[in-house]
């Protein structure tokens, strides 16, 4: 098994992105492209599948807000006990391009 099969490196490529997705600027077109390049996928982690979902469900497109907004979203849908330090912490992104980085979980072969 390469680590790019691994549970480990899947599950964090998982929060890569969600982890950019909560930061990130996109125009409106862009935003739902992502999201629906995202909507096939079967998460890993049951959380990442909430924060998933409730990033979906929020209306507003600027960043501030989404991040603003998720852990009340969250909170909402039933789970009020997520570290959102995992989604929000804005210093610790990476360094790939969103597009790039669903590509790479699209080749996990669990998309």
């Amino acid at each position: 098994m390469s680590s790019a099969d691994s549970p480990i490196f899947a599950s964090q490529l998982e929060r890569d992105i969600l982890r950019s997705l909560c930061a990130s600027d996109f125009d409106r077109t862009t935003w739902k492209r992502m999201l629906a390049r995202l909507s096939q996928h079967e998460w890993r982690d049951p959380e990442h599948t909430v924060i998933y979902h409730a990033l979906g469900s929020i209306r507003g497109n600027d960043p501030a807000a989404r991040r603003q907004e998720l852990p009340a979203q969250v909170t909402r849908m039933g789970f009020p006990d997520v570290d959102f330090g995992k989604y929000l912490n804005s210093d610790d992104l990476p360094d790939v391009p969103l597009d790039r980085l669903i590509d790479r979980l699209e080749t996990t072969g669990d998309s």
